[in-house]
């Protein structure tokens, strides 16, 4: 079985490992945000073209340009911030990006990582960025490796901790 697990040394000197994500299930991370999108830009753009007439059609395809724009460059920026680090598609799948040693990533790391989303889409749908992620050890992409980032399994449970309800018993010894 392939090992992906990082151990970071805190400074308290506690051990943690990270469970590094593949380039695989990253992949259908990104497919199903990229499909929430598809049905955020189609619904703005009904919404747009529906209250514009047809005298202003050209200002309502800027409109939605800019809306494009926005949603296509701060869609995983706001998740990643906002959310602990996934969008909708990486947490449907229990992941979440953290800085290299473990902590939550920040306004810089999430920017920086997702403006290169665009370097790794060249030459050929995602060529530059699944190269990058098959020759590194920790499936970086070239906006992981300039932000200092890195995808993760998110093995946190919210499982309640359950409580026994017992009666309590009294000291044997009185205390004064």
């Amino acid at each position: 079985m392939l090992d992906t697990t990082q151990s970071i040394e805190t400074p308290e000197g506690i051990e943690l490992g990270l469970r590094i994500a593949g380039p695989t299930i990253r992949g259908v991370a990104w497919i199903i945000d990229f499909l929430i999108r598809g049905v955020v830009y189609s619904l703005s753009y009904t919404l747009i073209m529906l209250t514009t007439s047809w005298f202003s059609a050209r200002a309502g395809a800027g409109i939605f340009f800019i809306v494009m724009f926005v949603v296509e460059w701060f869609y995983p920026v706001f998740f990643e911030i906002y959310s602990n680090g996934a969008t909708p598609g990486k947490r449907a799948l229990h992941l979440r990006v953290v800085n290299d040693n473990g902590t939550p990533v920040g306004w810089s790391g999430s920017i920086l990582r997702n403006l290169l989303r665009g370097v790794d889409f060249l030459p050929l749908f995602n060529a530059v960025g699944a190269l990058c992620c098959l020759l590194q050890p920790q499936f970086k992409r070239l906006g992981d490796m300039a932000a200092g980032t890195v995808v993760i399994y998110d093995d946190r449970r919210d499982v309640p901790v359950m409580i026994p309800n017992i009666d309590s018993i009294p000291p044997s010894i009185k205390m004064s």
